[in-house]
């Protein structure tokens, strides 16, 4: 019984000592110097916290359990400062930031983590092949590995048990090379892998071998067209598009034009009849021309049977072969209701 009520006081003191805190902080970056996939053990190691202000104290975390922690006065930041630990120990970091403030502790979000991987040799590099080249007749092998502070060699095999075709030098932290390598003999036909040295600790070391890549005869010739190919398709769509283009848009004009010489040069003949009642206007007897200047109508209600023609005396003052004469009457239409 009184294991448990210490047990209940212990999580009642934890719960009221965290309620306080408060975790607004801006999340910090956390780097690795320098950024080498795999360390030999016995190498420096260095961590590097970047804090934003306003923070008084750095804590960093080896896994979950708390490792070191640097405090610091909260004026004098300005916009970040970075605190370096010095790393022995496999494993993933993390650090955070904190501010003490009213006896509140104000706090970021961990960083993300990063993983420190200890070994006894150098790490494997990585291999790609890349597109052809300009030559066509050429492809590029691109090398990468962990180069230390004292530079060294990246190396190009054919057969990972012959001697290395290429031998390239680098500088210090120089992590990429690239090959140029020839495909149009036979003698380039091969699985191509690579493997770099350097100096770790004062001592020559060099790495295992990468993992291989085939490189076949005519393979930049087989890129290259590939490449073309594709340009030339990008091209022949373009212009059936500007083809088509022009096309509907000469169609469209066409059309236009037409309907608007159809409609210009329209009449309608009138014919007066007689029935019983009243004169009226033959609907049957509309026919079109295309010089005696008569524009037939009909009216919108066509229960009440009403059709109208327009006469263009203009018109039919230039054609000999109609004529109006003067104080005769001319019926243009009339209402039939049936």
């Amino acid at each position: 019984m009184f294991s448990f009520s210490v047990l209940i006081g212990i999580a009642l003191f934890g719960a009221l000592t965290g309620k306080d805190d408060v975790y607004d902080l801006p999340k910090p970056d956390l780097f690795m110097d320098p950024p080498y996939e795999v360390f030999v053990n016995g190498e420096n190691i260095t961590l590097k916290c970047r804090c934003h202000c306003p923070f008084t104290r750095i804590q960093y975390y080896h896994g979950s359990v708390n490792l070191d922690y640097n405090d610091y006065p909260l004026e004098p930041c300005k916009a970040h400062l970075d605190y370096l630990h010095h790393a022995v120990a496999e494993g993933y970091y993390r650090c955070q930031c904190m501010a003490l403030e009213n006896n509140t502790w104000r706090k970021s979000t961990e960083s993300d983590p990063v993983h420190i991987h200890l070994a006894g040799q150098l790490s494997q590099p990585s291999i790609i092949k890349s597109k052809a080249t300009l030559s066509r007749a050429s492809i590029l092998i691109s090398c990468k590995g962990d180069i230390r502070s004292t530079g060294g060699r990246f190396y190009l095999y054919n057969n990972r048990y012959d001697q290395p075709q290429q031998v390239l030098e680098v500088l210090a932290h120089e992590r990429t090379v690239s090959f140029t390598v020839k495909v149009v003999e036979n003698s380039s036909v091969g699985n191509y892998s690579c493997r770099y040295g350097t100096k770790v600790l004062g001592r020559w070391m060099e790495s295992p071998l990468s993992p291989t890549i085939a490189v076949t005869e005519g393979a930049g010739d087989n890129e290259l067209l590939l490449h073309v190919g594709l340009g030339c398709g990008a091209s022949i769509i373009v212009v059936l598009t500007v083809v088509l283009t022009s096309i509907f848009i000469v169609k469209t004009g066409r059309n236009k034009r037409q309907k608007f010489e159809r409609g210009g040069a329209a009449a309608c003949e009138v014919h007066l009849e007689e029935d019983n009642d009243n004169m009226y206007v033959n609907p049957n007897s509309c026919s079109y021309y295309d010089a005696m200047g008569v524009s037939p109508g009909v009216a919108k209600n066509e229960e009440e049977g009403l059709l109208y023609a327009t006469l263009n005396l203009e018109v039919l003052n230039e054609n000999a072969a109609a004529s109006v004469f003067s104080g005769e009457t001319v019926v243009y239409s009339d209402v039939k209701n049936e």
